[in-house]
């Protein structure tokens, strides 16, 4: 059973790095730099769409990272939230062996779940429906962008014409709006304590430990079930 906790682990790793790749503007893919090139040359702009996707893959990765603990609990534990009736239909071996599996897994599993990610998990999928994040973007013309997942911050950016400037930054204010760009380090996340820190460490820091988990719960299943027969747990 553990291909499905791999899985799992595998799909908050993509989803984490298709957050990376949300922020990175059409301009730096080969495949997109001669149509942006053809586009800009008409004056238009070329779209980066990159609040459809960040936050939609940032809300998945919380979810699918979270979900790690559940699953090895479930399926090599004594899940609380699994039908009573199918672990007394267990054999007692197994009963027994899930039951000491849970005694050694439980104090990893509480750590995690009060991590700072875990509980911007409980926000988003129970409480508010969105994650705690926000991002602030330095304009170009000294402005500053704020937004999150439904505070959209404008795509482009002009700069603002003022009476009695000097012709030239007149003539610069009349050229076609630039993308308003977010980088890695623009993205803050706002904890549980109100303390805020920067999301992608924080989203970093927490895959490596769902990672070590899995791998404290692979040693202590091998202690506790070897190769003994386990049962898969319920689907419903």
């Amino acid at each position: 059973m553990w291909d499905g906790v791999n899985f799992k682990l595998e799909s908050a790793g993509f989803f984490f790095q298709e957050m990376s790749k949300d922020l990175i503007h059409p301009r730096h893919n080969a495949q997109s730099q001669l149509f942006e090139a053809i586009m800009v040359s008409t004056g238009a702009i070329v779209s980066h769409p990159w609040q459809d996707r960040f936050y939609y893959h940032l809300d998945a990765f919380l979810a699918a990272t979270r979900s790690i603990p559940d699953i090895i609990q479930s399926c090599f534990g004594k899940d609380p939230k699994v039908d009573k009736s199918w672990f007394s239909a267990l054999d007692p071996d197994e009963r027994k062996r899930r039951e000491n599996f849970q005694s050694s897994f439980a104090n990893y599993y509480l750590r995690f779940s009060k991590l700072p990610l875990s509980r911007a998990r409980v926000v988003t999928l129970h409480r508010l429906g969105v994650p705690p994040v926000e991002v602030k973007i330095a304009g170009r013309w000294g402005l500053e962008y704020i937004g999150g997942p439904v505070a959209r911050v404008p795509s482009a950016e002009s700069m603002p014409v003022a009476a009695g400037r000097d012709p030239a930054l007149l003539w610069a204010a009349t050229q076609p709006p630039l993308p308003v760009q977010p980088g890695p380090d623009d993205f803050d996340l706002t904890l549980s304590s109100g303390a805020v820190k920067k999301l992608f460490p924080e989203c970093g820091q927490y895959l490596q430990e769902a990672r070590n988990l899995v791998e404290k719960a692979k040693e202590i299943s091998q202690r506790e079930h070897g190769s003994k027969k386990l049962t898969a747990p319920p689907a419903g």
